[in-house]
């Protein structure tokens, strides 16, 4: 589906969607817990519909239940399932040690982007510990009986093994060790994971680039969770009212560990006019400088910031990058592309994006690279042309944010 976006601004109230990363881990304490679990949620994004869909593979019951669904565990082990995970990094990295706990054997697939994202290091370290490959990339088999102990895991690649890890370990028997032995990106990813774990009664201690993972815990539900307001949702929204508009998002929580949160103290650096409310975060046009930051721990960020910060009154840099390469697309070269051609200066190397502010952008034709990412960081920047931006293949967005084009379309209007 290819979209035009238009440089009117955009006036109106927005309900943050539920954070797809906070129902997945609601989604993997529940599939250990004995007690039934209602998951309250609002968003119906293809990487909760592959949630979903896992868990009913692995013979887990769930049901509608008003708000939300509940997920019932039968405790009846089966002898074969095949998950398809689509393009959820998240997803796949979270159930790869965890999936033998309900299954026999387990076949994982998902689309091309996914097979192309690094999980070699991972299957090696899970191979030393007692589980079976059949591959070393998508499709492979998962086979045998994961073993506690200690797990040495390099932090710079993805927090989301190390997550992957804590959901398993806790109910193995004997206790177990998790060293990251290099810098943990993404560490409060980790935070959101043991965070939740600890709502279903979970003891983790993390001790610096140490976590102790005590054996033989049972995961214990409350019943009923609610999923967090999705805070890298909200920054794409949040970066469209600042460039053309006000916009006003509601369902977020300010405590939230969620590393996207970093948007609320970066638009008060450069001079965003933003405003914390008792019910929601009002954003206004502004007018705004650059910045230069470090992103490794929110690289989510990066689109939607690249997209605000091309019309800046002072450059940008951004360190922290590299794992930008590992996403749905390569997004140092797919959001430098895309802005560059709608009449951006951006600059990038392995390690680090330079912006050169310009005036306006001027509009036109961009790929989406089938990255939901980048529709949004070329919707942010549609904004700020000169002319319409026809985004080809759009319609990749409903990755994460189902309805999000149509909800901006929904509040445009003429200044």
């Amino acid at each position: 589906m290819d979209v035009i976006v238009t440089n009117r601004g955009v006036y109106g109230e927005f309900e943050s969607l539920s954070s797809k990363s906070d129902f997945l881990r609601l989604l993997l304490c529940s599939l250990f817990s004995c007690e039934p679990t209602k998951i309250v949620f609002n968003n119906d994004c293809d990487d909760i519909k592959f949630g979903i869909n896992a868990a009913k593979s692995l013979g887990i019951t769930v049901l509608n239940d008003d708000n939300g669904l509940t997920f019932y565990n039968q405790k009846n082990k089966k002898d074969y399932a095949e998950i398809n995970c689509g393009e959820s990094g998240a997803l796949l990295r979270f159930l790869m040690p965890c999936a033998n706990n309900f299954c026999k054997t387990v076949k994982f697939t998902g689309n091309s982007s996914l097979a192309s994202r690094p999980i070699k290091g991972f299957i090696e370290l899970l191979s030393r510990h007692g589980l079976k490959f059949s591959n070393n990339k998508l499709p492979f088999e998962v086979s045998g009986k994961l073993k506690s102990g200690d797990y040495y895991i390099s932090g710079d690649v993805s927090s989301q093994f190390v997550s992957g890890l804590l959901f398993i370990l806790p109910v193995l028997e004997g206790d177990s060790k998790i060293i990251v032995t290099s810098k943990l990106e993404s560490e409060k990813y980790v935070d959101l994971t043991i965070k939740r774990l600890l709502d279903f009664g979970i003891k983790i201690i993390k001790e610096g680039k140490e976590i102790l993972i005590p054996g033989g815990q049972n995961y214990k539900s409350a019943g009923e969770y609610k999923a967090e307001g999705d805070w890298s949702y909200a920054a794409a929204l949040m970066c469209v009212g600042a460039s053309c508009g006000e916009v006003f998002v509601k369902g977020l929580d300010l405590k939230s560990v969620q590393p996207d949160k970093r948007i609320m103290d970066i638009f008060k650096d450069i001079g965003v006019d933003v405003e914390c409310r008792k019910d929601g975060i009002l954003v206004k046009k502004s007018v705004f400088n650059g910045i230069v930051t470090d992103l490794s721990g929110c690289p989510d960020l990066f689109p939607v910031l690249a997209a605000l910060l091309s019309c800046a009154e002072s450059e940008s840099t951004f360190y922290g990058t590299k794992r930008l390469i590992y996403k749905e697309s390569n997004r140092l070269y797919s959001v430098s592309t895309v802005l560059n051609e709608l009449g951006a200066n951006v600059e990038y190397s392995e390690h680090s994006v330079k912006i050169n502010p310009v005036k306006k952008l001027k509009g036109g034709q961009v790929s989406s690279f089938n990255d939901h990412r980048v529709v949004m960081a070329a919707t942010v920047a549609a904004k700020m042309c000169e002319r319409d931006v026809k985004i080809m293949g759009a319609d990749c967005v409903k990755k994460s944010a189902l309805g999000f084009l149509e909800v901006i379309d929904s509040c445009t209007r003429s200044d």
